[in-house]
């Protein structure tokens, strides 16, 4: 955009403000009561701006994520630049760089002093623990950019578990005391094989989610909130499952007619879960992964 852009839209040329980095010349007339006027050429040189970029969120759930389920980063961002466009990418931590979706749209007119706004979202899956450091960079079309970064923890199937039963039992809950009893086994010391955290530990996986799906089932019946435990009781089926299904692909690379059904069927059943879980409803999720985990398991 140019200064004599603006004026042609009714802009005060006294009061201008770029909508993009560039030299404009600024045309400055005076005229006195007697018509005598003269007028001066000024060159205004406005330097690019980096947009400023915040990450509002990684994933909804736990302060921890696990293997092989997706968390969702949101953020935002803003640039003086009201002409500039966009891109963005995220650098996971762990080898991966993916570009991710940018929406953006000027807040008010062309060269507005509180510039352009907009939002950028992204997925990822980890597919190990660790602590990854992620970073977000947003760059605009003049060479400028801005990032923001966030650490996350990720943690396995059984440390997940733990966690979440610390979490239970502090609720004090009768119906928790019957979901915590499929968890850890009769009681809180918990004895071998009899809970799910002893059967992922003992690598019995398919046993560990049907006691998963068990405890979920009694949750559903407490009368205290327990959706955040519920939650990470289904990412914990996910995790499992994805990484049953990744072996399985990993076993299958040249898949015959029969086995690469199987596959599809499996996929199917993991994005059945997914949307289950996303709606929030963590029994049928459980249920889909189970399914999934199964296939999987006779393949891998």
């Amino acid at each position: 955009s140019t200064p004599e852009s603006l004026i042609d839209q009714g802009a005060d040329p006294a009061n201008f403000v770029p909508a993009d980095n560039g030299a404009f010349t600024m045309v400055l007339s005076a005229v006195d009561n007697l018509g005598n006027g003269a007028q001066q050429d000024v060159v205004v040189t406005a330097d690019n701006a980096d947009p400023s970029v915040v990450i509002d969120s990684v994933g909804d759930g736990p302060d921890f994520f696990l293997p092989y389920v997706d968390a969702v980063l949101a953020a935002s961002f803003n640039d003086p630049g009201t002409l500039d466009t966009h891109t963005a990418s995220v650098d996971w931590g762990d080898g991966q760089s993916t570009p991710s979706t940018v929406d953006e749209s000027p807040f008010g007119p062309p060269g507005s002093v509180t510039g352009l706004d907009g939002s950028v979202i992204d997925v990822h899956a980890w597919g190990s623990p660790g602590v990854y450091a992620t970073v977000l960079t947003v760059a605009d079309d003049d060479g400028g950019s801005g990032t923001d970064g966030r650490t996350v923890e990720v943690v396995d199937p059984i440390e997940a578990l733990e966690r979440t039963i610390d979490d239970l039992e502090l609720l004090g809950d009768e119906a928790v005391g019957d979901a915590l009893r499929h968890l850890v086994g009769p009681d809180t010391s918990g004895s071998a094989s009899s809970g799910a955290l002893d059967r992922l530990e003992a690598g019995t996986t398919l046993a560990a989610i049907v006691k998963i799906g068990l405890a979920i089932d009694e949750l559903a019946d407490a009368e205290v909130d327990t959706g955040f435990a519920e939650l990470v009781l289904a990412q914990i089926v996910e995790s499992v499952a994805a990484e049953l299904e990744v072996a399985a692909i990993q076993e299958n690379p040249s898949p015959p007619p029969g086995i690469a059904h199987q596959l599809e069927l499996i996929a199917v059943d993991m994005s059945r879960g997914r949307l289950s879980a996303a709606s929030g409803d963590y029994a049928a999720a459980v249920g889909f992964f189970m399914e999934a985990a199964r296939r999987a398991d006779a393949l891998g």
